[in-house]
């Protein structure tokens, strides 16, 4: 008779042990949940950190060269941009380039500084990356990439000089903000310690094979910044065209910060809610179960007297 009256009290509790430790494994599951969601946020802020590195080493690495260790290099690719013919390949995503010809390993040589060639400022996007060499598949998956066969980017009236990068890409920002920016606004190409402004007058979208609108203009020195569009579909190709200024006077240089694309920002809100939600219920479930706590230990006590009684 007692031994079964101790089974029926005991075997409330064993039920509430069980759901106790089921519990866990589902708030596991939502945190596991959260992580995933979070780690293409992270990882591309990580990413664009670093490229963002590697453009602030890039001028410090030419800080340390001598004046005609510059002055030689700089020299070099001017002669290069004269020899030049009037434009080179009309995408760099579509149409292959043989890069073993002696003419290629000439270009790798023009105002190479660590393998980078330069470094680009957007201020008004928060774009700040390195210039590399052509654009391969794997030089655009870390950084911009020079047109090889337009002009280098060393400035000078009737060269014509072509950045390209990527958009859309899973872990690093490149050029997404390029959609942003607007004619009469400042972008900045480093070369060799030098700063050439390039305020945008044009923005413009074609197809790949258009080359037209990358081609030399007589009396103008003009930069074009180029990506694929639309974003996910990449048919055409969006550029942004910019003539040298001189260098604005105020300071334009913005405070680096990792570029913030929208799916970031909806990844870590819908985080942040999965977390509160994740709060709430374990507050919850913890407080319902202090009531059945309580309850069960009044019930128990009862049964004490019940039993003490007989």
């Amino acid at each position: 008779m007692t031994f079964e009256r101790n089974h029926k009290r005991t075997s409330p509790r064993t039920k509430r042990n069980a759901r106790r430790r089921r519990n866990p494994r589902s708030i596991i599951y939502l945190i596991l949940g959260v992580l995933v969601l979070l780690s293409p946020v992270v990882i591309t802020h990580l990413k664009n950190i670093e490229q963002h590195e590697i453009a602030q080493l890039y001028s410090e690495n030419v800080k340390k060269m001598t004046p005609d260790q510059r002055k030689q290099l700089l020299e070099a690719a001017q002669k290069y941009n004269k020899e030049l013919p009037e434009v080179g390949s009309p995408d760099p995503w579509v149409n292959g380039i043989d890069v073993n010809t002696p003419a290629y390993m000439r270009y790798l040589a023009q105002l190479d500084v660590e393998s980078v060639m330069g470094r680009l400022k957007v201020p008004a996007v928060g774009i700040d990356l390195p210039i590399y060499h052509g654009t391969s598949q794997s030089t655009l998956a870390h950084g911009i990439g020079h047109l090889y066969g337009t002009a280098l980017p060393t400035g000078g009236v009737g060269f014509h000089s072509v950045l390209t990068g990527h958009s859309g890409l899973a872990t690093l920002t490149m050029f997404d903000n390029l959609t942003h920016i607007e004619v009469g606004e400042i972008f900045i190409v480093e070369i060799l310690g030098e700063q050439h402004a390039y305020k945008v007058d044009q923005i413009k979208v074609v197809l790949p094979q258009d080359v037209e609108s990358i081609r030399p203009e007589s009396g103008r020195d003009l930069v074009t910044l180029v990506t694929c569009t639309p974003y996910g579909i990449n048919s055409h190709r969006l550029l942004v065209r910019g003539e040298r200024v001189e260098m604005p006077k105020e300071n334009i240089e913005q405070v680096y910060s990792s570029p913030w694309q929208p799916w970031m920002i909806a990844a870590i809100v819908i985080s942040v809610l999965t977390l509160l939600y994740i709060l709430w219920w374990l507050f919850g479930r913890k407080r319902k179960r202090d009531e059945e706590d309580e309850q069960q230990n009044l019930t128990e006590q009862l049964e004490e007297v019940e039993d003490a009684q007989q």
